[in-house]
């Protein structure tokens, strides 16, 4: 009879070895979406007032806005399907 143990460590191992590697890019997401929120709500809307003056300015910080927000959705969704893909 065979012994089915050594197929559970090695999807253990694979899990293991796929936490490793989706783990710590899981955090790093976590983590600067949490700080771009955190100056957004903090400081977004006393710039975009301060910046009500000329069109050209306020223009430009939407636009930056909406980079920063593709760029977390890159991230996340880069993250997703590493995690999906292990």
């Amino acid at each position: 009879m065979l012994n089915p143990r050594p197929i559970a460590v090695v999807r253990t191992a694979a899990s293991l070895a796929v936490f490793n590697q989706s783990g710590p890019r899981l955090l790093i997401s976590l983590v600067v979406t949490g700080l771009d929120a955190a100056v957004l709500i903090r400081f977004g809307h006393l710039v975009y007032i301060a910046l009500s003056a000329t069109i050209f300015l306020r223009t430009a910080f939407v636009l930056l806005i909406l980079g920063m927000i593709g760029s977390l959705a890159r991230m996340w969704f880069l993250t997703v399907r590493n995690w999906r893909n292990h």
